[in-house]
């Protein structure tokens, strides 16, 4: 929408629900990328979707596929829900989401085992999945990098039974994790050395500070 005058510039069908937030990411000097993905939520059945959109005009770059199940019990949100990080640094060429509700073929498609949810590495200028590291519950929490000094990155990730994940964002191996009292379906934040999350539970809430 052009803001000037509040009239529609483009616009894009992307066939269900969309709660993940949509980021931007310079490409180059003057070039916009954005980036979107869905749910499996107005839909019975089918896959979700990530894509890559020139934000000026909205022509898609590429899509990716995510074979994904829904949830007849209607307890979680399938798809795509937690918002994505955009890569810097050493992860410049790479965005990282968070899907929930993998079927057989989704979990087939990244090399998993488990199908509860997952956090996967999309490589930026085709969409490939570059790793794919499983959830032990379904996750809401938005994923985070965090840099060292030299530029190196790491993505914190959370998932919804209070398990918190270091993972080396080049390769998704698991670096370190924390368990904490709770469920966790919000975003961490990160200033400097410590993170801080919160959590809710029946037998009371806490937030927690983490080096």
């Amino acid at each position: 929408v052009d803001v000037n005058t509040m009239t529609n510039v483009w616009a894009l069908s992307t066939g269900d629900s969309i709660e993940s937030t949509i980021a931007l990411d310079l490409n180059g000097d003057s070039a916009i990328d954005l980036y979107t993905a869905n749910e499996l939520n107005l839909r019975k059945k089918g896959d979700v979707q990530v894509r890559c959109l020139d934000a000026m005009n909205g022509k898609v770059k590429w899509t990716t596929d995510f074979g994904v199940a829904k949830d007849t019990k209607k307890k979680t949100i399938t798809g795509f829900r937690a918002s994505p990080v955009v890569g810097q640094n050493a992860l410049s060429s790479l965005v990282y989401y968070t899907v929930t509700g993998l079927n057989s073929d989704g979990c087939e498609q990244l090399g998993l085992d488990s199908c509860k949810a997952a956090v996967v590495a999309l490589d930026k200028a085709t969409g490939k999945v570059e790793w794919a590291r499983d959830l032990s519950s379904y996750s809401y929490s938005s994923p985070v990098a965090v840099y060292d000094e030299n530029g190196d990155g790491w993505i914190v990730q959370a998932s919804n039974d209070g398990t918190i994940l270091l993972l080396d964002g080049q390769t998704g191996r698991e670096v370190t994790s924390l368990q904490v009292e709770g469920t966790i379906d919000a975003s961490p934040a990160v200033y400097n050395g410590t993170l801080v999350i919160g959590t809710s539970s029946s037998k009371g809430s806490n937030i927690y500070g983490i080096a």
